[in-house]
């Protein structure tokens, strides 16, 4: 949650900036969506092990679901990061179809 929060106060504080310069400075920009990135990516981790029954029936997982775990935080990871920092207007909406697909 705070780093949701981080990541709308450096949003807001980008705008501002060009809102009242005219300058962009992506760098902000950037570093809001590693916030960004780092709670989605933390928000579905915990919706995948709620959904598997970590920790709330058993404390332990099998290796069978480490590796699906694994796998589909791996892929949705890929997704955001490439959806976040995508630079060629083409393929933003392919990115944001299978991020949301995921």
């Amino acid at each position: 949650m705070i780093t949701n929060t981080i990541s709308y106060v450096l949003r807001l504080g980008y705008y501002q900036l060009i809102a009242n310069t005219g300058y962009e400075q992506p760098a902000i920009l950037y570093i809001s969506a590693v916030f960004s990135v780092v709670f989605n990516s933390a928000f579905v981790a915990f919706i995948l092990l709620s959904a598997l029954g970590y920790y709330i029936v058993r404390v332990q997982l099998y290796q069978r679901e480490r590796q699906i775990f694994g796998a589909i935080y791996a892929i949705f990871f890929l997704f955001n990061c490439l959806n976040a920092f995508c630079v060629n207007s083409d393929l933003c909406p392919a990115f944001q179809v299978n991020l949301a697909i995921i």
